[in-house]
């Protein structure tokens, strides 16, 4: 859901610039354009996993520095202690560096995911985003990177520049992700485009010998990048450094298959994915490193249909055991072959419900979603050792839950 859009963008000011914004930050959880708290909502804290919020591409919002803080005191005002921001390149390194540090300066932890394939620089000289449009059509997905091409030498040396920089500048980092939906086509330039009506989902009816060699070999570089960074994030920043986890891999494919294969799409499952990088997947040779071993945790994107959870109208009122046990269902449909694979903890990175389904002026029937899914998470933690959540997203789009001001579902979600 990450818009890998490669224009050049203003360059940011100094941290000096951002922190003077601080004067005017609200920290007591309220808004000052005030609104509404959703009945029922316990607060944030007394979750038994954290909740957090994507602003992502921070760096490309119009107004520079200024603008930039006031998203992050909103964030904050609005009761959220944990954000998840993106690297798209060397070039934003200091943009990036100025958000962690104004996060730590207002409390908020901030995770960063490290999109590893839009990043040129830790591939080749001479490597080519992958464009995979058929004749005559309009942008279907993201041009990405090959990651199973990725030079691990520049990665090393990219990662270990990256971290000491910002370790030297004093930012804390809560969490580092390694890599953007790299499972399918749209992050990852790895996977071929077919002709529609003839997608392929890379699932458990392969084996090792049977996958596309580079859709089985990028699930081995972004393994080694996960593994390689919790290795640099310990020295560079000691036992008390950033947490490491394996980036979010779509589960879309669970509810989208028909989609995929109808506009030619390709995906792996997110459980092969992660079969791969532990070295245990079918027909897998023999002593293939485990690169799960070292890492914090697995995260995935999980973006329901609308109707998991869906609030009929009833005089206002949703049927919450209903819209709950439609949750449940739905983990149950796919975390079980995750767990299968992995006992790590797993944290959900994206997930979201659009304003489109019930409209703005009905925001409180998707508020009624959001608390549904949480309560779902919170009923199945132990089953599916649930780490965290981060909703997509704070203002951006149809999946926006700020629009000037925090909406309902905002309320229900950190309040």
């Amino acid at each position: 859901m990450i818009l890998n859009i490669t224009k050049a963008v203003l360059l940011f000011a100094t941290f000096l610039v951002m922190s003077s914004a601080v004067s005017s930050c609200k920290t007591d959880g309220t808004d000052p354009g005030g609104s509404q708290a959703v009945d029922s909502v316990s607060p944030q804290s007394k979750h038994s996993f954290n909740v957090g919020i994507n602003r992502t591409d921070l760096y490309w919002v119009e107004g520079g520095p200024a603008a930039q803080t006031r998203l992050l005191n909103s964030i904050k005002s609005a009761g959220c202690e944990y954000v998840r921001f993106t690297l798209q390149g060397d070039q934003y390194k200091e943009a990036v560096r100025d958000h962690i540090l104004y996060s730590n300066k207002i409390g908020i932890k901030p995770l960063v995911c490290i999109m590893l394939g839009g990043i040129v620089d830790i591939y080749p000289p001479g490597t080519q985003l992958v464009n995979r449009l058929q004749p005559g059509e309009e942008r279907m997905f993201w041009d990405g990177y090959p990651v199973s091409q990725m030079d691990e030498v520049r990665f090393d040396t990219f990662m270990t520049n990256l971290l000491t920089y910002w370790q030297e500048a004093g930012c804390v980092i809560d969490v580092l992700e390694l890599g953007n939906e790299l499972n399918w086509i749209d992050f990852n330039g790895d996977f071929p485009r077919y002709p529609n009506g003839e997608g392929k989902i890379f699932d458990n009816s392969y084996t090792w010998n049977t996958l596309p060699d580079s859709v089985k070999h990028f699930a081995r570089k972004a393994g080694y990048a996960a593994k390689k960074t919790k290795e640099l994030a310990s020295r560079i920043f000691g036992k008390d450094g950033p947490k490491v986890i394996v980036g979010g891999l779509s589960a879309g494919n669970l509810n989208y298959k028909g989609w995929m294969k109808s506009v030619g799409a390709s995906v792996m499952d997110a459980d092969v994915a992660l079969n791969i990088m532990q070295g245990t997947f079918k027909d897998q040779p023999a002593g293939s490193e485990n690169y799960l071993k070292d890492v914090d945790a697995v995260c995935l994107h999980l973006y329901p249909y609308d109707d998991c959870a869906f609030v009929e109208d009833n005089a206002g009122k949703a049927d919450t055991t209903a819209m709950i046990n439609d949750v449940t269902q739905y983990f149950d449909r796919w975390m079980p072959r995750i767990k299968k694979v992995t006992n790590l903890p797993v944290f959900i990175t994206e997930f979201g419900y659009e304003t489109k389904t019930y409209g703005i002026e009905n925001d409180w029937k998707r508020a009624e979603q959001f608390k549904a899914f949480i309560t779902g998470m919170e009923r199945t933690k132990d089953k599916y050792n649930w780490s965290a959540l981060y909703v997509y997203n704070w203002d951006l789009g149809s999946f926006q839950i700020y629009n000037n001001k925090p909406m309902p579902s905002a309320d229900a979600i950190f309040k």
